[in-house]
């Protein structure tokens, strides 16, 4: 085995040295954490650069997990720095079966390769791809049902009629894409968060709001929140006398549409 090629000499060091045992258990471990990080981050709602810093972070600390192994070895003293190799070393590992030089090297390959197509997966599934499926931003609304502050019955009739009208009001601005209201009204009582219910409904925005009464006085509060930060955009509030329901239903829908419009397409129009 005098005749070794270095391409087998060199292979033979990096077998020597532990460093395709090294890049192969680095390679599956850092794969196992970025699917793992990958599949916790939505389900936890936690920020999506979570994922990707994880898989920035594991691919560009591969190289020096495969230069501490080419320079450091682990031994029952610690760790300790690599010895120079001697010919006969080497040519020993040469010498031994196809089987047993390459086994370690075909396990480093494949765990690599799986690794950075794992890596790049992660990386290319950027912030902008989860609403990607969304209308343009501020293009897009869903009307949650408005929160009763009562136990009367009655105020939930208008609360929820006060909605529709809103939806109503809203599918007749051009341009504006609005939730069905079995879609929005399914979120009743839930605790969701809104930009979990931007995500499942495809919205950029969501309208939330509460009504309180108080004899024949009727108070509502209206807030517009980013879909994408949960951030508020918009807020107000509207006191009416309750006369007649259906006008103030109506009315009050109005007003509300008329300052929405606004802020999602920049309209000054009616509706």
């Amino acid at each position: 085995m005098a005749n070794s090629t270095r391409y087998q000499k060199f292979m033979a060091e990096l077998k020597r040295r532990h460093v395709l045992r090294v890049v192969a258990v680095y390679a599956a471990a850092a794969f196992a954490v970025m699917g793992a990080a990958d599949f916790l981050v939505p389900t936890l709602q936690l920020p999506d650069v979570l994922a990707r810093s994880v898989a920035f972070t594991a691919i560009v600390g591969f190289p020096f997990a495969v230069a501490l192994a080419w320079v450091f070895d682990l031994t029952s003293q610690g760790v300790v720095r690599t010895d120079p190799a001697t010919s006969d070393e080497l040519e020993a590992i040469v010498a031994e079966s196809r089987t047993r030089r390459w086994g370690a090297g075909i396990l480093a390959l494949v765990a690599t390769v799986v690794f950075f197509g794992g890596g790049w997966w992660v990386l290319r599934d950027t912030p902008e791809a989860p609403a990607a499926s969304r209308a343009a931003a501020g293009q897009s609304i869903a009307v949650l049902p408005f929160v009763t502050l009562s136990d009367d019955p009655q105020d939930v009739y208008f609360s929820d009629g006060l909605a529709e009208e809103v939806m109503s009001a809203l599918d007749r601005i051009p341009n504006l894409q609005v939730a069905a209201r079995t879609s929005s009204f399914a979120f009743r009582g839930r605790n969701v968060d809104v930009r979990q219910i931007g995500e499942e409904l495809g919205v950029a925005t969501v309208l939330e709001g509460s009504v309180r009464r108080s004899g024949d006085q009727v108070r509502v509060r209206a807030r517009l929140i980013d879909a994408t930060h949960g951030f508020r955009l918009w807020a107000a509030s509207y006191e009416r006398e309750l006369t007649d329901i259906f006008a103030v239903q109506d009315e009050l829908a109005q007003a509300i549409v008329t300052e929405l419009q606004v802020t999602l397409t920049g309209d000054v129009g009616g509706v």
